[in-house]
């Protein structure tokens, strides 16, 4: 990146102009977009939908257990969702410990991943993922985007399709 969009300041840190931002994000969402998974809640359980290249992925990777009730799901650079799930695997596991399983709730897994993925997103290039997390005892869905912006979804969730989206 050129100077006027990355500035070393003296402490070392770095000033990141909206051009910076946007390039960084724009990076990121073209790793997640092509492909598409859908998840939906019902009486009993959790449904997921995907579409993706099997020369790239493998049938349920991006599927996985955060807790016995509590299930993450990515789009994105495979490295970062591996990054991100161990980091709330580590997190509701101290939480466990600590208070009990009880207390490792979806909001408290969302408000964990977005403060991850937004400290990433702010201090350098941001994880190329988008996260999808279920509780599948409650039937509740939340969605955590690349820049840690968390929204709480009902009745489904999509993750990519970002191609699909636009008309042609």
């Amino acid at each position: 990146f050129s100077a006027e969009r990355r500035f070393n300041m003296d402490n070392g840190g770095i000033l990141q102009t909206p051009d910076f931002f946007l390039g960084k994000g724009i990076f990121a969402e073209s790793s997640i977009g092509s492909h598409l998974l859908l998840v939906v809640p019902f009486k009993g359980g959790i449904a997921f939908g995907m579409r993706f290249d099997p020369r790239r992925n493998k049938h349920m990777q991006w599927v996985k257990p955060i807790t016995p009730r509590i299930i993450i799901a990515g789009w994105g650079e495979y490295a970062d969702f591996m990054i991100v799930q161990q980091y709330l695997n580590d997190a509701a596991q101290g939480m466990t410990e600590l208070l009990g399983e009880s207390y490792v709730s979806l909001s408290y897994i969302s408000k964990i991943s977005s403060f991850f993925m937004k400290k990433k997103f702010e201090s350098s290039v941001p994880f190329a993922l988008d996260i999808l997390l279920a509780d599948a005892l409650t039937n509740k869905l939340c969605f955590v985007n690349l820049q840690g912006n968390v929204m709480l979804l009902e009745n489904f969730g999509v993750l990519g399709g970002y191609e699909y989206s636009t008309i042609k």
